[in-house]
């Protein structure tokens, strides 16, 4: 007899909201959005992870094992990450959960709905909602696809030119951060043409730094949550964390919003600007910044 293998998606429909998922390129501001959301209470998404998208996989290269092992192997990807410490998170309560799933509910999205449940439970006790914020998101968009089709997927997205210039302050290549961006950008794409009308959400960096109040209220009216002045006073809130671990990545969270918009003309050279405006022009044009 052939081994039962354990479905990807929530086919039970177990899952009460679908979960908000963020798509974008590295650089592009989902830290701060991630940071205002939750100092609102209504949504909990942890610090980036790394590992949602990976856990697809070994979710599908491990099905010759029980439910047990398999549910396991999840769970502890996740707690054996480096950077899983800042999330703050007891695990221990999932694993009994999760081996207790009846067995029409037993899927790889139920696995991660009992995680990330778990974890607004201990962080965000009102939250409704649950959300992931890593940017490896984007790399294996089409697993992610298969296992919360009903998720609703955000897009941040900022000039090509400032993503770039991020990057190289950082100390990446010039052409790495570019292929980025535009890989991104066409994994975003394939996602829109695969998804129903309102599943992708498209939020400017630009429009958030320039006008909060005003981006914020009209992105939760999108999501289903209410706009609350906390969201604002992210920089002072237990929650935004992220500096705290690497103030060089996120200093700026540890102030208030400010427009920092077209730095790339004070941080790349003259030369570096010419390459990346040659090799971005036409997408530039299409997303309406040059």
């Amino acid at each position: 007899m052939p081994k039962q293998r354990f479905p990807l998606h929530d086919t039970a429909n177990v899952m009460q909201h679908p979960p908000i998922l963020f798509v974008s390129a590295g650089r592009s501001g989902t830290t701060l959005l991630r940071s205002m959301l939750v100092a609102g209470g209504q949504i909990a998404i942890p610090p980036q992870s790394y590992v949602l998208c990976y856990a697809t996989l070994q979710f599908q290269a491990m099905q010759e094992q029980s439910w047990e092992n398999l549910s396991r192997l999840v769970i502890s990807l996740f707690e054996a990450h480096s950077e899983f410490e800042r999330w703050d998170f007891d695990m221990s309560p999932v694993y009994q959960e999760a081996i207790e799933l009846p067995q029409a509910q037993r899927s790889l999205a139920a696995v991660i709905n009992l995680i990330y449940t778990q974890y607004a439970k201990q962080h965000f006790p009102s939250a409704s909602y649950w959300g992931d914020q890593s940017i490896e998101n984007t790399v294996q968009i089409q697993w992610l696809a298969k296992t919360f089709p009903n998720a609703i997927y955000l897009h941040v997205l900022r000039d090509g030119r400032d993503v770039v210039a991020s990057w190289v302050k950082q100390g990446k290549p010039l052409d790495g951060a570019i292929d980025q961006w535009l890989i991104a950008l066409d994994k975003v794409a394939y996602l829109e043409r695969t998804l129903d009308v309102g599943q992708l959400i498209e939020v400017r960096y630009e429009d958030l730094v320039s006008d909060a109040p005003t981006t914020l209220s009209h992105l939760c009216g999108q999501i289903g949550l209410d706009f609350v002045d906390d969201m604002l006073d992210y920089w002072q809130k237990d929650t935004t964390v992220e500096h705290k671990y690497d103030a060089k990545l996120h200093g700026n969270l540890s102030k208030p919003v400010f427009n920092n918009t077209g730095r790339w003309k004070e941080r790349l050279t003259e030369a570096q600007q010419a390459h990346t405006i040659a090799r971005l022009q036409d997408v530039l044009v299409e997303k309406g910044y040059a």
